[in-house]
């Protein structure tokens, strides 16, 4: 427990400092302690790199601890396998914005081809948190209501489980897994298997373990179905595209660029894009790949969505 409560206490220090409500003792104890509970009662997701970011906007919105860790357990029903070893599921994410990039800009997804770009991976952070550090803490917390609300409810048959059910009547575990996203799990008790690894910066969270088979075979002819991008849930996929769309013109401007460059150039976008701006180009992008006219709207109105 030990271990866990160090990881959790480190990434909680280190997330949304600029807004004042989270550089109050109480509030950060409370962030760390939703989290802490989380891994302890859910031992086969754990903790990992990046659930902070996710757990942060449902404290400052609750303001309740209790209520805010019932919101994350909801909240990780659906996004908790984005967070697999494997990283199976960010895999077929890539494939998907990858399959609409070349569909919505085809000059842009050949430049960013061209310089060995197309595999997105700089996309890695936004598909895992939603986007949440895309944009400045209050408009992100549009861009959340507005993704998640996009979503088909889809609420538990009784009441939402608030434990882990536990395996063959087994209590549950006295330590709980901790790791970055994609990686292996490893136990609170137990060491580092790499005692130099290096430690997250406070802008990203742990790299993903991608596998150069994932089981996705992307077919340049073969554009997935409404149905079926972001497995389901297809405005993420659109907020995504629209963040890098929405640059199109300083990325074709660079002819010097490589896909380091570009990485880099959308790395240091961190908490600085205009919601209003990319939700809008996103509705735009989804009617049009949906072949349907894009509603006339003010910018004010930007921000309402009629999936």
């Amino acid at each position: 427990m030990a271990a866990l409560e160090h990881a959790v206490r480190k990434d909680v220090m280190r997330t949304d400092r600029t807004m004042s409500f989270f550089t109050r003792e109480k509030n950060s104890n409370a962030l760390a302690n939703l989290l802490v509970t989380f891994a302890y009662y859910h031992p086969r997701i754990g903790y990992c790199q990046g659930m902070s970011d996710l757990a942060a906007p449902l404290l400052y919105t609750m303001g309740d601890e209790a209520q805010a860790y019932v919101c994350f357990c909801a909240l990780m029903r659906r996004v908790g396998c984005r967070f697999a070893p494997d990283g199976f599921l960010l895999q077929t994410y890539f494939a998907t914005l990858r399959a609409l990039l070349r569909r919505c800009d085809n000059d842009l997804w050949t430049k960013l081809e061209s310089v060995g770009a197309d595999g997105l991976l700089f996309t890695f952070r936004w598909l895992l948190l939603e986007c949440k550090r895309e944009f400045p803490f209050e408009e992100a917390l549009q861009v959340l209501e507005v993704i998640w609300a996009s979503e088909e409810a889809n609420p538990p048959d009784t009441e939402l489980p608030l434990v882990e059910p536990q395996l063959d009547g087994q209590r549950h575990a006295l330590y709980a897994v901790v790791r970055a996203p994609g990686r292996k799990p490893r136990r609170s008790r137990e060491p580092s298997p790499d005692p130099e690894e290096k430690e997250r910066t406070p802008e990203e969270p742990g790299a993903p373990q991608l596998n150069e088979d994932s089981g996705v075979h992307e077919d340049p002819m073969q554009q997935p179905t409404m149905e079926e991008i972001g497995q389901g849930v297809p405005l993420l996929m659109f907020v995504c595209l629209a963040l890098i769309v929405v640059h199109r013109d300083t990325v074709l401007q660079q002819r010097h660029w490589d896909a380091d460059d570009i990485a880099i150039f959308f790395d240091r976008k961190v908490r600085s894009h205009c919601a209003q701006r990319v939700l809008a180009l996103a509705r735009s992008l989804f009617a049009e790949c949906e072949n349907r006219p894009v509603p006339e709207t003010d910018e004010a109105d930007s921000l309402e969505w009629s999936l």
